[in-house]
This record gives C-alpha cells, structure tokens and sequence, in this order.
C-alpha cells in the first residue's frame, strides 16, 4: 500500500504507511527506505531542504506568539498572522461561489474534510437542542476549518496556481490522445470485423473493397500507434483470402508473404503458423510444389495439435507424389494415418489410406497398394461415402488385374528359364501346355479339364487330366519329366506370400 501511494505521488500518506511498517518490522530495510524517500520526496515538493517535518501528536489550534518568523508548519502557524479572510471564517460567514472553485482547486482531495467541518460549524444551533458540549464542538470545528485554509495558502505559495494549470493542460493532452487512440482502435476492430463478416457470407470483392478503404484510412494514423503493425498484418490476410477465393493466386501469394514480412519484423509470433499454412497452399495452387513443400516444412517447426498435423503431413505427401518422391510420399502418409488413428479421425485416414496406396501402386508395390486400398473402401463404407466407394472399387479391379498380370508374366518367365535350362541349345523346346490368363487362375475341379487350342505342335485338341491320358505319339514325350505326363500337370511357383501355388 505504501508504495502504491508513493508511486503516485501522494508521499504524505506513503510516510504514514512506512511508518507503520517500520515499527511492525523495524529490521525490514523495505520499510527504512520508503521512510527516507517519502521525507526526501516531500523535501524536494516543497522546496527547502532545512523544514522541519515533525509534527506533534496532537495538534494544537491554539498556538503561542513566540513562533519563529519564516517558512513554517501550518499547524505552527499562530492565528493572529492568519490573512483576515481566514479569521473572520466563522459559522455565520458564507463565502462566494468564485472563492469555492479556488479553493477547491487549492485543496484538492482535502475539499471534503472542508466541507465537512463547514458543516459542523454551521449546525451549532441544531447540536445545542441534543448535545451539552454543542459549542465546543463548534470551535474545534472552526479552527480545523481554519487550519485546512492555512494548509491551502501554504502550499498555493509552495506551488502556484499556474503552475498546476500547466501540469494539467498535459496531463489532459495525454489523456486526449489516448482516448483519440482507443478510439481508433476501436473503429479499426469495427471494420475488421465487417470485412470478417463479409468474407464469412462469400462476397469476396466486397471484401476487397472494404480492405481498400480501410488502407486508405490507415494512412492518416500515427505510424507510432501501438496496434498499427497488427492491423496492418490482419489487412494482409483478408485481402490474401479474399484473392485466394477468386482464384487470383498470385496476387494471394504476394498477400500472404507481406503478411509474413509484416509478422516477423512486428515480432508476431502467434500470426506465423497461420500465415505459412496459407502461403502453402497457394504455392500449391500455383503448382509451385517445391516452395509449398518448404513452407510448410517450416509450419511444422512450430507448435501443432493433431489433426493440425495430420493434414500437414498429407499435404506434404502430396507434394512428394508431384515431385515424383514416391517412398517420402510413402512416410508423410503413414505419418498421417497414425495421427488420425490416435484422433479417432476416420476422414483422414482415408485420405492416408488413398495417398499411401497411390503411392505404392507408383512404387509398383501392387500389393502393398491392394492393402492400402482395401483399409481405405472400408472407411469410406464406414463414413458412407458412396461415390468414393465405387472409385474404390474400380481402383481395386485395375491393381487386382495388374497383379495377375504380373503373375501371368512371372509364371512365363519361370518356365522359360525352366525350358532353357533343361532343353539343349540345339534341340526344338516344345510349348506350354496350357495358357495363363484369368479364366484359368489355379486348378480347380471345375477348371482341370483345360484345352491347348491352335498349338502348332498338336493336330487336334487334348484334355489335361482326362482318365485315358494325352492321346499323343509315345515319342513325343519320352523326354519329358514325369510330373509333365501325369494327369494333373503342375508347375510350382511360389508367390509373394511365400506359399507354393497351382496354376
């Protein structure tokens, strides 16, 4: 409390307060030094280092002739060199509206205690109908008035009337160009908003038009103001926003990085991540991949949540799939697919779920791909997005049917490595007994009556597995193996499971 009254000037009140700190605590050092600088400040208010401040305890209004001449304590003061305005202050007496004002003025807070004990005094006749000691109360009364009268003329000599005119005009001065700037403020927050609004309802050039007028009023602010750089950071975004919507993607981009420069050299830390996640996508918009991938590389350097996350990364991964950085697309989806799982987001692991798979497939990794595609038609089944279902499922048919076909090629070249290794260079290979496609995927008990049709060492068609064998020259298959003629032909091969398949 004591140096709350000292910080404001009221030095008086913060001596009493370290004075009764000071004999609670008479060790505290706290308490010694607001004792000395509330003396010394009161010194210097007053002007003349060789007063004395002590004053009695109990304050006396009659006062003897023998005070010394000279600078003295109001209290001191004896009543016969009082002005004659003050000793003819009496009950009866009443002064004039113009004396008031200055000797509120001359009075400051201590007005009230004046017009308390004017009261007092003018009350004597009401006191004598309850009160014996009626008249006394009114001369205690009289002469405290007279004493608060002395104290003003006493510090109106110490510290004029002009004086305190111009304290004031300044202290008023700063207080008008506060009140203009938060009037500013105000106005600027009003506008924002509207242009927030706007944007909010989809019309985007009115937004813009608004943006304008407000830099244009901008112009005549103080460039000292407090909230300008801020503004000015926030009338960047909107008109980024608002270009972005309308498809102006360059003038989007120049918008956010003026955002970004404003925000760095302001030391706006709390705008930056927002401003790079802008700033990435219209590099992406602008198909600039390579600086959006930068950008929000950098967004991730500053605090995140995690869905704020998930989408970065997926971002990210799109950014790897244009660049042709397939495995790095591969991490930032499988980045992204984890987030979501914590989160609970099944939106965004489908979209993981799509950007691995396609990532895959351009990896060649038919199977991972199929994976990936099957986690992600069942989250679209779960979030009951139809459309995205049946692409799904026409996804699912082509890398289904690419990896037939890769095992088509990989039966063929087995058995063309088989055939070179077996046969001798100068002796004729004979065919494939049967042909690999999809209507013969394995050997089933539907599908073992296969036929060999048009082959150019057979005259006419034969069955495999049929109870009589192949109708064929004894000749003709005396060099082969033994699995060959029996009636289940076979090849083994084994596939990327690592079990043995029959085809």
């Amino acid at each position: 409390m004591a140096e709350v009254l000292y910080q404001s000037t009221a030095f008086e009140s913060a001596l009493v307060y370290f004075y009764r700190g000071q004999k609670v605590r008479p060790t505290a050092n706290d308490f010694i030094l607001g004792v000395t600088k509330s003396k010394s400040a009161i010194i210097n208010a007053i002007g003349g280092k060789s007063l004395d401040l002590s004053c009695p305890r109990k304050v006396k209004f009659a006062l003897s002739d023998e005070a010394k001449d000279g600078i003295r304590n109001p209290s001191e003061v004896p009543l016969n060199e009082l002005p004659n305005e003050l000793l003819n202050l009496t009950h009866e007496s009443k002064l004039s509206d113009k004396h008031f004002q200055q000797l509120k003025r001359l009075m400051g807070k201590s007005y009230d205690a004046v017009q308390h004990f004017q009261q007092l005094s003018n009350s004597e006749e009401r006191y004598e109908m309850y009160l014996k000691n009626s008249k006394e109360i009114s001369q205690l009364a009289a002469e405290a008035y007279r004493y608060l009268g002395v104290r003003s003329e006493f510090w109106r000599q110490q510290e004029p009337m002009y004086n305190r005119i111009r304290k004031c005009r300044k202290k008023t001065s700063r207080n008008v160009s506060s009140r203009d700037d938060m009037n500013a403020l105000q106005r600027l927050v009003h506008m924002l908003q509207d242009i927030s609004d706007v944007q909010r309802a989809g019309d985007h050039v009115k937004a813009l038009q608004l943006c304008a007028a407000l830099r244009e009023d901008m112009k005549v602010f103080n460039p000292d103001f407090a909230a300008l750089t801020e503004v000015m950071a926030d009338l960047h975004a909107f008109e980024a926003v608002s270009n972005f919507h309308l498809q102006n993607y360059k003038e989007a981009r120049d918008g956010f990085l003026a955002q970004l420069e404003t925000c760095r050299n302001g030391d706006l830390q709390h705008h930056i991540p927002r401003c790079l996640e802008n700033l990435g996508r219209a590099y992406a918009k602008l198909e600039n991949y390579q600086a959006a991938k930068e950008v929000w590389t950098e967004r991730l350097q500053y605090e995140t949540t995690g869905s704020e996350k998930s989408w970065l990364h997926f971002e990210l991964g799109l950014c790897n799939m244009e660049l042709g950085e397939y495995e790095e697309a591969v991490m930032n989806g499988l980045v992204c697919k984890k987030g979501s799982e914590r989160a609970f987001d099944m939106d965004w692991e489908l979209r993981a779920c799509v950007l691995i798979a396609q990532a895959h497939l351009a990896l060649n990794n038919l199977n991972e791909a199929q994976t990936y595609f099957q986690n992600a038609q069942y989250a679209a089944y779960t979030l009951n997005n139809q459309k995205l279902e049946e692409l799904l499922v026409v996804a699912l048919e082509k890398v289904e049917a690419a990896i037939e076909e890769n095992e088509r090629k990989a039966v063929e070249e087995e058995y063309e490595s088989f055939a070179n290794a077996y046969y001798p260079p100068n002796q004729a290979r004979r065919p494939m007994l049967f042909a690999i496609g999809a209507q013969n995927r394995g050997i089933s008990d539907e599908g073992r009556h296969s036929t060999v049709e048009n082959s150019p060492s057979f005259s006419r068609t034969h069955e495999i597995g049929d109870e009589d064998g192949i109708d064929a020259e004894e000749e003709d298959w005396e060099d082969l193996p033994d699995y060959l003629q029996s009636s289940e032909s076979t090849l083994p091969r084994q596939n990327r499971s690592g079990q043995e398949s029959n085809l």
